[in-house]
């Protein structure tokens, strides 16, 4: 009888051996571009895999939107989701961490720009029209500090990786500071030290720079009338040494209502991800020239 079971008895332990689940990847979620690139360098060369969730054509203002569209998809990521990176102490409206957080109760919320911690440290806030400017990754001071707080949090979330995490942290830091001084040199080269901004979002940038702001024009300048022409040219004769930043490439409308105008710098306000086959990286935070941008 004996021998009759064993060859039964080992194919049970076979069948038991097949049946032992292989388990998934753990994941981290984000749903801005800046959490993205610091979390998915973090965590190079471990085992987490960092997924981005809206369209990566969406900006931070139609994110809401695409939550609610897309509660499926939600809810598939949800459920291997070990943590959500947010930044909703500055962007209370970052739907990220309730939009998951219903799916899967047990996630774990990162704040890169607060550390949920007793005596934390945060990054620096800036005000447009008496509220909280959200693009605090705009100013390069503030990278550092959210990489920080990531790198702190997610050692805590996955300990097994600590040692990994904290020699990406270092590659990361260098590569920020080398960032800081190559924009630094050519904003001295250039004399650039007053800037009319056409974004709202370059508030951070200019203040993480340390960058007069003589004023700030929101409206595309396709919608311009002639009191914000006016005004313009009003801060132009101001400020001869005066620079325009924008987020967006200089129109040939924009030539066409200065004509004589001619000192532009493009920053890339990072509020979305894009179609870049290799996601985001540091260089989206290199300022340009016009000329530097045409010639890349």
């Amino acid at each position: 009888m004996t021998r009759l079971l064993s060859p039964i008895l080992l194919l049970g332990c076979a069948l038991v051996g097949l049946s032992v689940p292989v388990f998934a990847k753990e994941t981290v979620l984000t749903s801005l571009p800046v959490n993205y690139w610091l979390a998915s360098d973090l965590l190079q060369q471990t085992e987490v895999e960092v997924r981005y969730l809206p369209s990566p054509r969406f900006s931070m203002s139609r994110h809401q939107a695409w939550f609610e569209a897309e509660q499926e998809k939600v809810a598939h990521a949800a459920k291997e989701a070990k943590a959500v990176v947010t930044i909703r102490s500055v962007w209370p409206q970052d739907p990220i961490f309730p939009q998951v957080r219903q799916h899967n109760i047990g996630v774990i919320q990162i704040d890169s720009a607060q550390s949920l911690l007793p005596r934390a440290q945060s990054v620096a806030l800036v005000q447009y029209k008496q509220q909280v400017s959200p693009y605090v990754w705009l100013n390069p001071a503030n990278l550092v500090t959210m990489l920080g707080i990531l790198s702190d949090d997610l050692q805590r979330v996955f300990p097994k990786w600590q040692t990994q995490i904290r020699h990406n942290q270092r590659e990361i830091a260098m590569a920020i500071q080398q960032l800081i001084l190559t924009n630094q040199q050519q904003l001295m080269a250039q004399d650039i030290e007053s800037v009319l901004l056409l974004d709202e979002a370059l508030i951070d940038f200019a203040a993480g720079y340390s960058l007069h702001v003589q004023g700030v024009q929101t409206k595309s300048e396709l919608e311009w009338d002639a009191q914000d022409v006016a005004q313009i040219r009003a801060w132009i004769a101001l400020n001869p040494n005066l620079w325009i930043v924008t987020t967006r490439s200089v129109s040939q409308k924009l030539r066409e209502l200065l004509p004589e105008f001619s000192h532009y710098l493009q920053v890339d306000a990072v509020s979305r991800l894009g179609s870049s086959k290799s996601g985001v990286m540091i260089e989206r935070w290199r300022i340009k020239t016009p000329e530097q941008e045409v010639t890349r």
